[in-house]
């Protein structure tokens, strides 16, 4: 399990305030693939998803009721 921070440090971004779910997203592949695999109302995420072979993306958007953040920058593991 990798233990990540940074990306995932949204808190008080866009004035989000209480209410804000974090969806963590994951692919294999930069440019595709990409898909939910956790969501947090913290500001670390631990996943338990890697593939050892290859490189492991991360991204993380921010969720208020039906309004959803551009992706942050991507986490590269």
């Amino acid at each position: 399990a990798h233990k990540f921070r940074g990306a995932a440090k949204m808190r008080n971004r866009n004035n989000n305030t209480h209410g804000t779910t974090f969806l963590i997203e994951w692919s294999n592949n930069y440019d595709t693939g990409w898909r939910i695999i956790g969501t947090t109302t913290k500001t670390s995420y631990e996943t338990p998803l890697t593939e050892a072979s290859g490189r492991n993306y991360f991204r993380v958007k921010a969720q208020k009721g039906s309004t959803v953040t551009e992706s942050s920058n991507i986490i590269v593991l």
